[in-house]
């Protein structure tokens, strides 16, 4: 985590303690003393106010960009990263620890900080594809394409009966916990993909285990479009979604800094793609940004689609450009789909 308490004492002026975790200092808005304060708590995320100017916010990044002058989004940045380097300094055990002593049994029993959740079953009912005797492969995953080979080595499986029934059943297994998604099968159930009661996915990702520690891999929002690009070859993760949520991002900084991570979304997710660049450019040398041809999403791509895409995937440099050309498509795009209708 980001020492707050160290980097208010060392870059604010005239900084002390006030009470607790509660340090007052010059407010770097109005230079005035005796009404500017920052809450330092590691278990917050560092509120602060200054009642002489009436600046305040409930996070610490707009403080951090006025003093080091930075952008909202270079100082989140740097919080991050030094987050990040902070946290590799320590040992799991150690780390645990700290975080155990800032917390009540009762919060470590149900979400352990590192990353770890409960497991999650597979439900009853749950048939698997192939049994190690016969196969059993329902006829939608066979529509969409998918070859035996990649539906065994990631245990899919399906449910006839019970709360997910008619739906495919796809396990996860990260560093973040087990867990699964059921998927309708017929096209008529919402929602599309149903998790069990619970679960926090926000916390997971699909397809970690079938992605070598070494490797570069692609991020790309659904399991079945990690599934997809894996049978291409392409070594795939799934964030569940179009944001990159923390603890996500808190797993992938675990790996070396030294691959190349693409980032290929659904294609009308052109702004949402550069901000999740923008999280990994912070710790990762190489980010990318691939966008298959509209209307095709990586889970419905062709392997030629799928390779054509990922080699000219776009460097992404953190410059404001590209996401102001992104957002310009995803405008595009919009206002092209209100024509056609």
């Amino acid at each position: 985590m980001f020492d707050l308490a160290e980097w208010v004492e060392t870059r604010l002026e005239r900084a002390r303690t006030s009470t607790g975790h509660e340090w007052t200092a010059e407010c770097p808005f109005c230079g005035r003393y005796g009404g500017f304060y920052v809450n330092t708590d590691p278990t917050g995320r560092g509120p602060w106010v200054c009642f002489k100017c009436d600046e305040r916010s409930t996070t610490a990044i707009k403080l951090v960009a006025r003093v080091e002058d930075l952008t909202p989004m270079e100082a989140r940045a740097l919080v991050l990263k030094s987050s990040v380097e902070f946290r590799r300094r320590e040992t799991t055990e150690s780390l645990a620890e700290r975080i155990r002593a800032i917390r009540t049994p009762d919060d470590i029993s149900s979400i352990d900080l590192l990353g770890t959740v409960e497991s999650r079953a597979l439900p009853e009912g749950y048939i698997p594809v192939w049994d190690g005797k016969r196969w059993r492969v329902p006829v939608y995953l066979t529509k969409r394409g998918f070859k035996r080979s990649i539906l065994r080595a990631w245990s899919v499986g399906y449910c006839d009966t019970g709360y997910f029934r008619h739906r495919v059943i796809i396990p996860l297994s990260c560093p973040g916990g087990e867990s699964f998604t059921a998927r309708d099968l017929t096209g008529a159930q919402e929602p599309r993909y149903l998790n069990p009661k619970g679960a926090d996915h926000n916390r997971m990702l699909f397809g970690w285990n079938r992605v070598p520690r070494d490797s570069d891999f692609v991020l790309v929002e659904g399991p079945l479009d990690a599934m997809k690009l894996d049978q291409h070859g392409l070594p795939s993760m799934a964030v569940g979604g179009k944001v990159l949520h923390a603890a996500q991002l808190a797993m992938l900084f675990t790996r070396p800094r030294s691959a190349a991570v693409t980032v290929m979304l659904d294609p009308e997710a052109h702004v949402e793609a550069h901000s999740v660049a923008a999280q990994l450019i912070v710790y990762y040398e190489r980010v990318y940004v691939a966008q298959l041809p509209e209307g095709v999403d990586p889970g419905a791509s062709s392997r030629e689609q799928a390779h054509k895409t990922y080699g000219e995937a776009v460097r992404y440099t953190g410059e404001r450009l590209g996401r102001v050309l992104a957002a310009v498509r995803k405008s595009r795009s919009k206002l092209q789909g209100r024509f056609e209708k």
